[in-house]
């Protein structure tokens, strides 16, 4: 047992550091699922001054937990947005997160499934409204007859489907049309052949993770993926990030291992476009037992803010490969 525990330990600490690449600081931008859904919105506004656009995926409003608590999933015709825009307005001027007026400058792609009944779709109608207020470049995609799940073309259950793996194949690159519009929309796009050839690397987590909380639920192993044309490139590549939903990291039990990371449809997106796509990974533990992101105070009090601790983490993974 004890051999089988030092070799356990020997494989996670052998994770490559993450790298630093040539990437244009301009052009940053997240998405997510769910709990990563609510953390992209949490991210970007915090962050909004670095991170040129957002994509939630059965997300919720920024700060909406605050207020609203589970109303904010299933009862999202009382979040009011009003009281959401103020308490941007006064986070900013006190400086726990970026001025709102880069906002203005964003690009926003928000997805919500009529048959998403874990968070229904009237929280992702309420995002469109909240970044309106803020004069974003914002659409809403609405139509798309899906569950609780990411949209890929191919891949995953059942389209109207909330079931394992939380991936649901609707003949829809969800992907790339989240990326195409954050980039302006002249992105080349994927088909079911497209390959990815380029490196899938799994890299040390807990160097950041330990930096700023030792009890943040972060796995020792998080997911990039380096297009070929950004390996040693003398041309900037983008960066984006993904945030995962609710049992979907590495290690949740609805997910085989990097099922999600590989299989919902942004690094062909990445590959034909010279995108960077970074997967952090949240991990399962007693606190945390969802493996969920921080979108609504369970791990830090600050959480909506630049204090909170996976906001942190996050940043900090930005800023090591940004460089």
């Amino acid at each position: 047992m004890l051999g089988l525990l030092a070799l356990c330990v020997g494989i996670v600490a052998a994770q490559e550091r993450l790298g630093q690449y040539n990437v244009d600081k301009s052009q940053i931008s997240v998405s997510g699922l769910s709990s990563g859904g609510g953390f992209t919105t949490q991210f970007h506004v915090v962050h909004s001054a670095s991170i040129m656009g957002a994509a939630p995926f059965s997300g919720v409003p920024y700060n909406c937990m605050t207020h609203h608590g589970g109303d904010c999933s299933q009862d999202p015709d009382v979040i009011n947005i009003d009281t959401l825009v103020t308490d941007t307005n006064n986070f900013a001027a006190n400086g726990d997160i970026d001025p709102v007026s880069n906002l203005a400058q964003s690009k926003v792609f928000v997805f919500h499934g009529p048959h998403d009944f874990f968070v229904e779709a009237g929280a992702g109608r309420k995002i469109v409204e909240y970044y309106q207020r803020f004069n974003a470049d914002v659409i809403g995609e609405f139509d798309i007859q899906a569950g609780h799940g990411f949209p890929t073309w191919d891949y995953g259950t059942d389209c109207d489907a909330t079931f394992i793996p939380g991936i649901n194949r609707c003949q829809y690159w969800g992907a790339y049309n989240a990326l195409n519009h954050i980039y302006g929309g002249n992105l080349q796009a994927p088909d079911p052949n497209t390959p990815t050839p380029g490196q899938f690397i799994s890299f040390d987590q807990h160097e950041f993770r330990n930096a700023v909380s030792n009890t943040a639920a972060f796995d020792p192993i998080g997911y990039i993926y380096v297009p070929i044309g950004c390996q040693n490139s003398a041309t900037p590549c983008r960066l984006h990030v993904n945030f995962h939903g609710c049992f979907q990291g590495r290690q949740g039990w609805i997910i085989d291992d990097d099922e999600y990371a590989r299989n919902t449809g942004y690094n062909e997106v990445g590959e034909l476009n010279n995108i960077i796509i970074l997967h952090p990974q949240i991990e399962p533990t007693d606190d945390n037992p969802g493996g969920c992101w921080d979108w609504n105070g369970l791990d830090s009090a600050d959480y909506q803010t630049k204090r909170g601790h996976h906001v942190q983490i996050v940043k900090a993974m930005i800023d090591r490969v940004t460089g």
